[in-house]
């Protein structure tokens, strides 16, 4: 088993808890989804006039976080290679990705296209010993 490592004393996390319950309940978040703000509405939180901002009560983000599940599996596509991921447990793996593309043939790099992320789905798709991809980052149309 591994250590559990942790950055923050219990004070910091709490302050931080709390400060974002604060955002969520002052600030809100924008939403243009009509089912979702439907859902959410019906649940507490208050939706604004224009239908695109919805304020969470701290009650309500304490409510939905107790009925969270407390682990979940990242099914691969071979489960051999899946994972049941624990509340308390860190895991770790290499965020983001590339936003320029390299043509070994020209030598030369461009900004990446929605083109290319598909091109890179349909890829990873076809390798069966890819089990979790990093994304690529569009940078263009």
């Amino acid at each position: 088993m591994f250590p559990i490592y942790n950055v923050l004393t219990d004070d910091e996390a709490r302050q931080i808890h709390e400060s974002a319950l604060r955002v969520l309940a002052e600030a809100g978040v924008g939403l243009d989804h009509p089912k979702a703000l439907e859902v959410i509405s019906g649940l507490g939180a208050e939706v604004s006039g224009d239908k695109k901002r919805v304020f969470f009560p701290p009650e309500l983000v304490e409510k939905m976080l107790a009925k969270a599940p407390r682990e979940f599996l990242c099914a691969a596509r071979d489960p051999r290679h899946d994972m049941v991921m624990k509340l308390g447990r860190s895991y770790v793996r290499q965020g983001g990705g590339p936003i320029l593309k390299y043509d070994l043939r020209g030598g030369s790099s461009r900004p990446l296209t929605m083109a290319d992320a598909v091109e890179s789905v349909r890829l990873v798709n076809a390798l069966p010993q890819i089990n979790a991809p990093s994304t690529i980052s569009p940078q263009v149309a």
